[in-house]
């Protein structure tokens, strides 16, 4: 038996305009670091995460705090991470 792969099913509707596309808003799993410190009244604190570099945490914080409009810093020595308002 040959079957006829040529025919495919659709549905074609009119529309007035195309839809638009909705951003997507990703949280990261280190959110909850900047959320706990936006909530909290400190304008400087340290950070450490366990079996994790402090550039890269860095890193990933300055991603998410550049991404979020935020206006607070991240920066590190050594291994040791801060947060801070300005």
């Amino acid at each position: 038996m040959v079957r006829d792969r040529s025919k495919i099913e659709f549905s074609m509707t009119t529309v007035t305009e195309r839809r638009k596309r909705e951003p997507k808003q990703q949280r990261s799993r280190y959110d909850p670091i900047i959320d706990q410190f936006l909530e909290g009244e400190h304008k400087l604190v340290e950070i450490s995460v366990h079996g994790k570099r402090g550039s890269y945490i860095k890193g990933l914080l300055d991603k998410r705090i550049k991404r979020r409009e935020l206006e607070i810093t991240c920066s590190s020595v050594g291994d040791y991470v801060y947060l801070e308002r300005p």
